[in-house]
């Protein structure tokens, strides 16, 4: 859970030379990683940022008070600057400097670094002198059933058809699309699942491997990842890189923008059944 996760951050958090927590000193965290990790720790509460209503509509879902209060509790973690160390805190998000704050975990200064499952077939973490293990995203409280690990919109690639294509055209785009995905679920997928993650990155760990299946059986796409409306997913992080837990206030201003963008959306899709 969100509690017990912050705990052990506080116990495994330590200062390490000069009275104050920095990137740059001996100090050992409790989590390290970037701002967009409120939004992911956010939705490992299983709560989208966007629900359907009676006729299947997308309607905006984050002042339900079940998210705000998933928001408080994440918020409560990583605004807590003595335990969490995010890159944002020091440097700009595209900063190639930054990478000093993630280096943190890599080095076993610090308990966890939050990420995508890319990062475990990476240089840095293959590479570390570290023993380590995978999770998903804690549950709000034990009273939730299911893991909830949502996708990374910047790690997340789909393919599109375009506009200007033709009706002729489309039978044989869209098969060769089927005959891609099915190749690529039977094939690559197995490949690098099974081989690459579980047997390599992890032979010697049936806990992480076992993990790895909770994960992949509970994602979480929210359609807002898809959309991005009013440029939603990113308004839990900027919260906590404003330092405020207002998240009542600001969503209000922040709902009239996007429900008009959503709006589009729905309309635009209408109109090709027209």
């Amino acid at each position: 859970t969100i509690d017990k996760m912050y705990e052990m951050m506080k116990e495994a958090a330590v200062d390490g030379d000069n009275g104050r927590m920095d990137y740059d000193g001996a100090d050992t965290w409790g989590l390290v990683g970037v701002s967009f990790d409120t939004y992911m720790l956010v939705m490992g509460s299983g709560l989208a940022q966007v629900k359907k209503d009676s006729e299947d509509l997308p309607v905006f879902a984050m002042r339900d008070e079940a998210n705000k209060n998933a928001f408080f509790k994440v918020y409560e973690m990583v605004g807590d600057k003595d335990r969490t160390l995010f890159v944002e805190d020091y440097f700009r998000w595209d900063d190639a400097e930054g990478k000093v704050v993630t280096q943190q975990f890599y080095n076993g200064k610090a308990l966890f670094m939050t990420g995508s499952i890319q990062n475990i077939s990476g240089d840095a973490l293959r590479n570390a002198e570290i023993h380590y293990g995978i999770l998903p995203m804690p549950k709000y409280n034990d009273a939730q059933e299911n893991y909830s690990s949502t996708v990374n919109p910047y790690h997340f690639g789909v393919l599109c058809i375009p506009a200007w294509v033709t009706e002729d055209e489309l039978p044989e785009i869209t098969f060769t699309l089927e005959a891609m995905a099915y190749l690529g679920n039977r094939d690559v997928t197995r490949e690098y699942y099974d081989r690459t993650l579980k047997l390599k990155r992890f032979q010697d760990d049936d806990d992480s491997s076992e993990i790895l299946d909770i994960v992949f059986r509970n994602r979480l796409v929210d359609i807002s990842v898809i959309f991005n409306w009013a440029d939603c997913i990113q308004y839990y992080n900027q919260l906590r890189s404003s330092g405020s837990d207002n998240v009542e206030s600001f969503l209000q201003g922040k709902e009239g923008a996007f429900n008009a963008a959503m709006e589009q959306t729905i309309q635009n899709f209408m109109d090709l059944d027209q």
